[in-house]
């Protein structure tokens, strides 16, 4: 069996606020309550895990929707659920006129209320780096969804020509924020060695018509952002997707969530490195032996990584011991 790496992460803003006794609306939306949920949280999962479990770093909540809060969608942060965003383009041509106009991505309140969060931790955890993360944004695909909805997979069959215009615009955007955030943070706007792509919603579109209106915008985002490396996150493929990853240059796949795939399948299909999780919902139905069992099995189809995510509910119970298991059974096998 080839050496394969493996490590567990935690689902940060769902389970740090869960063990700080906090809503998760607080986490995003107040500071103290964030600071709370990091210095409770973690101290939490340090008793339950033993240290076990690399510490979270500090950093704003993580939220997918800045990007597209700039081009109007409107945020909503429930009580006790991660954020969502409401389409806003009630068709192609209002979104391609909007598209073409410049954004004035800082004047965002979104954008100004994590620089807020972002120096408040700052100032509270000096000891540590702070990473500036976390005002995010999707891949093209993904974005055109959030911005038209469901409608956006009819359009790509009733304005076929429009709906790529569109996402041209988009991609266009989508760089643009990525620039922008990369120059506030003090970086590069291109990185040589590497960039990353998490774009889910191209799996609702068909094989077929990823040569039109997925490859080409990714190939657009990638050239803009980097020289280096093409990884990718993509959800929910179907084996007929596949071969389309080497068209695009990806570098490393990660399936994450994707039940018409296993790491045999992928293996077979392509040669691409990738990643396989094991699930937190997975997880929890299993025994000790069966998440050993799924490490060994999994670990020798050829696959590169797999990982494992903690959520709030294997920090109870008998959660513990499966991700223990799944600790044990890595080191062993590595």
């Amino acid at each position: 069996m080839k050496e394969v790496s493996w490590s567990v992460s935690v689902i940060e803003e769902e389970t740090l606020p869960y063990l700080a006794g906090i809503k998760i609306n607080e986490f995003y939306l107040n500071p103290e309550s964030c600071v709370l949920a990091f210095h409770r949280g973690r101290s939490k999962l340090a008793e339950i895990f033993h240290e076990s479990v690399s510490d979270p770093g500090v950093h704003c909540p993580h939220n997918s929707y800045g990007h597209v809060s700039s081009l109007g969608c409107k945020i909503v942060f429930p009580e006790n659920s991660e954020p969502y965003a409401k389409p806003t383009f009630a068709n192609l041509d209002e979104g391609i006129s909007a598209l073409e106009r410049k954004v004035d991505f800082a004047s965002n309140p979104l954008f100004a209320h994590h620089l807020k969060m972002y120096n408040h931790l700052r100032n509270v955890f000096k000891d540590e780096e702070i990473a500036f993360s976390g005002f995010g944004y999707e891949g093209p695909v993904t974005t055109a969804g959030l911005l038209r909805g469901q409608s956006f997979f009819t359009d790509i069959h009733r304005e076929p020509e429009k709906a790529r215009e569109f996402l041209k615009l988009v991609t266009t955007s989508v760089v643009t924020f990525v620039h922008f955030l990369r120059e506030a943070d003090g970086g590069e706007k291109v990185n040589p060695n590497s960039g990353g792509l998490c774009d889910d919603h191209a799996s609702f579109i068909p094989p077929s018509m990823w040569p039109k209106f997925v490859l080409p915008y990714w190939d657009q985002y990638y050239n803009c952002i980097t020289t280096g490396k093409r990884n990718l996150h993509c959800e929910n493929l179907s084996p007929p997707h596949l071969k389309y990853l080497a068209q695009a240059g990806i570098s490393h796949y990660e399936p994450s969530v994707s039940p018409r795939l296993n790491p045999q399948t992928i293996k077979e299909l392509i040669s691409i490195p990738f990643s396989w999780l094991l699930s937190p919902f997975k997880a929890t139905s299993m025994t000790k032996e069966e998440v050993r069992g799924w490490v060994i099995e999994v670990a020798g189809s050829g696959v590169n990584h797999i990982w494992l995510e903690v959520d709030k509910f294997l920090c109870e119970g008998n959660g513990p011991d499966r991700v223990a298991a799944f600790i044990d059974t890595c080191k062993e096998i590595k």
